[in-house]
Order: C-alpha cells, then structure tokens, then sequence
C-alpha cells in the first residue's frame, strides 16, 4: 500500500523548511555579512550583518540589486569580479573600499558561485589594514634608524647566512648589500681570535642573551682590523639559537691609540725609575754627610739645623716612596674584576689573624683598573693597623637607583669626626697618608667614587658608588 500524495508533499516541505531553517540559522551566526545574490546581482537573501552595514531590513533588501543597495560597488572592478565567478564557475577574493558611517572602511568580498547565482560574504578588514599600515611605518622607521647609524649591524643565522646588513656594513666589507643576504659571507679571523668568538657565542642562553667580544680581522685588501661586536640571539621554543643580531664597530685606531699611550706610559715609568733611583743615590750621599757633620759639631744651634736637614730628607725620601706607588695608576686598561677574588688577593697578601674577613658580594664584577686591589689592601690593613678591637671586616653590595655601592664595614673604633674631612687628602694620615688618596685616584678612574659614612666608635664604613654601567652580576647576563 502506497503513501498518500498529500502526506508525501507534507513532508518535502517539511524537509524544506527544515533545511531553509537550518541554512537561515547558519547565515545569520557568521560574523561576516551575507548575500545570496541571483545572477543578474539581485538579492535573494541576506543576514542581520549585511542588514546593519547597508541599513536595510531584510524585506526591503529581498529583490533588490546589490548595486542599489551599496552604489559604492557600482564600479567596473567589482561588477567584473562578479561576473568572473559566475562565468568562470570559481570562487574568488576581492577587496573594496566605500565610505561608510562617514569614514572609508575597507572590505574582503569573498564569492561563491551557486547554482541560483553567487553567495557573497563581506569582511570589514578596516583595522587589519591600519595595523598593516602602522606596522609598515613603524618597520620603515626602524629601517631608516638602522641603516642611519654608523655602527655595523648584521643579523646571521646560525650556519653563517647573513638575512640582514646595513649600509654601513656594505660599505666597510666593500660588498653591495644585495650580494650579501642570503650569503655565508664572513671575514678572515686569526685563530687565537676564533676561539674566542666561539666561546662568547656558546655562552649566551635564554637568560643571558647577550654578550660582547673584540676580536682581529683580514680585510680583503690584507689589512689587519680591531672589531668589537655585541651579540644578541633570539631562541626557538627548544631554546636554541635561531638567529644572532649584531652591532659592531672598527676600534682598530682606539686600540692603537690605547697601545700607543701604554707604550709612552711606560717609557714615562722607566724615566721615573731611573731618575728616582738617581735621586735617592744622592740622598743616601747627603745623608751620610749630614751625619758626619753631626759627629764633628757641638753647637745646639747647628746640631738643630742638622736635625731640619734630616726631617727634610725624611720629607723627600716619603715623597719619592709616593711616586713609586702612584706611577702604577692607569697603565694597565681597566677590566672587569670579580670583588669576590680582588677582596681575597688583597687580604691574602696580609695577617688578618683573627679577623674575619666577609665578602657577600656574590658574583659581581666592577669595571676598574686592575690596581683596585690595592684598594682593598689599603682598607684591610688600616683597619688591622688602626682599627685596635676589630674583630670581623665585611664586604658586600647595596643596590639604589644611582647604581650601586660597594660597602666595606669594621667593628673597629671608627674615624673620628674631625678626621673625615681630609680623609683622602695627600699626606693625611697615621703613616704615609698615602693610602686613601691613591684609593680614591684608582677608583677614579672608571668614575667610582669612595666616601666614608661610619659612626665614630662603632666602626669605619666605606662605601665604593659604582655608577650604572661599571658594574655586572655575572649570573644576571649583562652590565648594568
């Protein structure tokens, strides 16, 4: 027994309007806006997007041509793009601009040919194409700062492949940029040099990406150069390096400059030696005349002189110990120095006996002339000679927005008030007086500075400012 039309009919439209449904449901929850359209550009449909964008309600939309709708569209380009998809059977992407709400937005059109004509899905992708903008500027910008500067600047990946250079770069290889990216393109190095690149590269990490390292250089022409480079990489998810930024300059005539004032630093020291060593032969000879004289005379009045030209002998052979000390100052290049290990050299060469000697200064490095040392030597033993109860010297770092203070503390019994005052004056001072003067000229030259704060009978402090710059922890990647 067959189904009855009736109840047969009732069904397919059932299904219809179920599947009507379904489609009107679907429409209207896409973000973009909707149009069925039939091939002569007419609107079959359209959802509550497409209602807002053009102002229309879906009645009054419902039969009219698209081009009435949105007359910005009424242009060659859009009328042939959707021509195109309806010959050609292909969906498509195009892109419009039209005013809308008094400002001129720009659209992704999106078109699908169906069987009734073309379904059309439109995207307003206005803020995607400002921020496209922004970000063009912004990368033109960066460029015009980069390829402004002097400094050579070059990113490589890490087989060598060169994916950026500046001009300045181009220029100092001699090579045009063109023919560089893309390229393992590197200048001769010396062995002894190589090694060393190696090592600063292999040191940097995700925590401590950065590093910087001078090294020699061939030139094509056989030209030996100075470069120094900083190194910056950037990792993948492994933490691996995907890629190395560098900024480098030619020092090449700093370091010649450097040598050539080392060089006449120390022809000025052998000078200095020699004539001090003169000086102090002939010192010694009217010493042993003043005392031969002596010997001879009984006059109080003569005998009194006598005792004048010796104070005055005394007077001069301190001042030539000074020179000795002092002519030291500046020669070697500052570095960096581990306080950790400069602070136990210098109490190494002394008897702290009981005293306990304390360092809390962790991993820190202070960029310094080598003779820092003797700065500490200098605290250490005026704290053993004068201190009378000391009985523990601590050392350890204080950090503030001006950079940083190196402490150095006793439990002695402190510098009177009156003494500050000219504590690092030349020839103050128990002994020679020479001591903090010439700790204050060492630290000087790296612009640290040393001043004394401590309380009278509860100890000396010391502290040592280390600005910005001047000083690193060494775990923490980078100087500060």
């Amino acid at each position: 027994m067959g189904v009855p039309r009736h109840i047969g009919r009732e069904a397919s439209r059932g299904s219809l309007r179920e599947s009507e449904d379904r489609y009107r449901e679907l429409t209207e929850n896409v973000s973009d806006a909707f149009l069925a359209l039939d091939r002569d550009g007419r609107v079959l449909s359209w959802n509550r997007v497409a209602a807002r964008l053009s102002g229309r309600t879906v009645e009054e939309a419902v039969g009219q041509s698209i081009y009435d709708l949105f007359p910005q569209l009424r242009n060659d380009e859009v009328i042939g793009f959707f021509r195109q998809i309806a010959e050609t059977g292909r969906p498509g992407v195009s892109e419009c601009r039209f005013d809308l709400h008094g400002r001129e937005h720009a659209f992704e059109v999106r078109a699908v040919p169906t069987r009734a004509g073309v379904s059309v899905y439109i995207r307003d992708i206005t803020a995607r194409r400002e921020a496209e903008v922004a970000l063009r500027r912004s990368e033109e910008r960066c460029r015009m700062v980069v390829e402004s500067q002097t400094e050579l600047i070059c990113r490589r990946l890490p087989d060598g492949t060169i994916t950026f250079a500046n001009d300045a770069y181009c220029r100092y290889l001699g090579i045009p940029c063109g023919d560089l990216i893309g390229r393992r393109y590197a200048l001769t190095v010396p062995p002894d040099d190589q090694a060393r690149i190696q090592e600063s590269l292999a040191s940097l990490t995700p925590d401590h990406p950065v590093s910087t390292v001078e090294h020699r250089v061939i030139m094509p022409d056989g030209r030996v150069r100075w470069q120094q480079w900083t190194n910056t990489a950037s990792f993948d998810d492994e933490g691996s390096a995907a890629e190395y930024q560098s900024v480098g300059r030619d020092i090449t005539d700093a370091r010649m400059a450097g040598e050539a004032l080392l060089l006449a630093n120390r022809k000025l020291n052998l000078l200095s030696d020699v004539t001090r060593h003169d000086i102090l032969n002939r010192l010694n000879v009217l010493s042993g005349y003043l005392d031969l004289f002596r010997e001879r005379v009984s006059d109080p009045e003569m005998l009194e002189y006598c005792r004048k030209e010796e104070e005055a002998l005394r007077d001069i052979r301190h001042y030539m110990a000074f020179t000795a000390e002092y002519r030291d100052v500046g020669v070697a290049a500052p570095a960096w120095q581990d306080v950790r290990r400069i602070v136990r050299e210098a109490a190494a060469g002394l008897d702290p006996g009981l005293v306990a000697v304390e360092v809390r200064t962790g991993d820190l490095e202070v960029y310094a002339d080598p003779l820092i040392v003797r700065v500490f030597e200098n605290l250490i033993d005026n704290s053993l000679r004068h201190g009378e109860r000391v009985t523990r010297i601590r050392i350890y770092p204080e950090e503030s927005g001006r950079g940083i203070s190196l402490v150095y503390e006793d439990d002695g019994i402190g510098i009177p008030h009156e003494a500050k005052e000219n504590l690092f004056e030349r020839g103050f001072g128990r002994q020679t007086g020479f001591g903090l003067f010439l700790s204050r000229e060492i630290l000087g030259i790296t612009d640290l500075s040393i001043r004394e704060t401590g309380e009278p009978g509860k100890g000396v402090r010391f502290e040592i400012d280390v600005p910005p710059g001047f000083y690193r922890f060494t775990d923490r990647g980078q100087a500060r």
